[in-house]
């Protein structure tokens, strides 16, 4: 029933935020309860606005996007998982195509203030590691790599925040609108 798989800018091989923050709640009551208040108050105000009624549980979801769970995940998985560091997956696995888009700018807009929750997220990147402030470039790739390289953030990708971007590169609306095409086309 599934003809094809888009991934934006997703955590297809982990990512060093939710690494980091998982090994920082591992036996820390204080920032367990700090995490899972803030975060789970973030995902609830983001259900509601966009017309969600699902439970949030945000440590299950930073811990699915440890490096080691990825890869439990991808063994499970493995339709479009690049094999190689950067590379690019198989296009098309059991008869489902795979493609992947994501940006590599934490910060886009000076008017967006979420962008210093990308900027300060990206710190958690090794240094020129390519990064959206929160997945890196080659962790988001999965089948066809549609880019890699948008001059967006993480929010930017999905046109959070009221569709504050960068006017430098194209519109979030714009790419999903193409790819909208593409996977009409196929």
């Amino acid at each position: 029933l599934v003809a094809s798989v888009s991934s934006i800018s997703g955590v297809n091989k982990g990512t060093p935020v939710a690494q980091t923050l998982m090994e920082w709640n591992n036996g820390s009551t204080e920032f367990s309860w700090l995490l899972e208040n803030l975060g789970n108050g973030l995902a609830t105000v983001i259900n509601a606005l966009s017309s969600g009624d699902y439970e949030q549980d945000i440590l299950a979801s930073i811990g699915s996007m440890t490096f080691e769970e990825a890869e439990v995940f991808n063994a499970q998985h493995p339709g479009g998982i690049p094999t190689t560091q950067c590379g690019e997956g198989d296009y098309v696995y059991n008869g489902v195509n795979y493609y992947s888009w994501a940006g590599e700018k934490p910060s886009t807009n000076p008017l967006d203030v979420t962008d210093l929750i990308t900027v300060g997220s990206s710190l958690f990147f090794p240094k020129g590691e390519r990064n959206d402030g929160l997945v890196g470039a080659c962790a988001s790739r999965l089948g066809m790599v549609i880019r890699d390289d948008f001059y967006m953030n993480h929010l930017d990708e999905m046109n959070q925040l009221f569709g504050l971007h960068s006017l430098l590169d194209t519109d979030p609306v714009e790419v999903f609108r193409t790819h909208a095409n593409r996977l009409k086309q196929a």
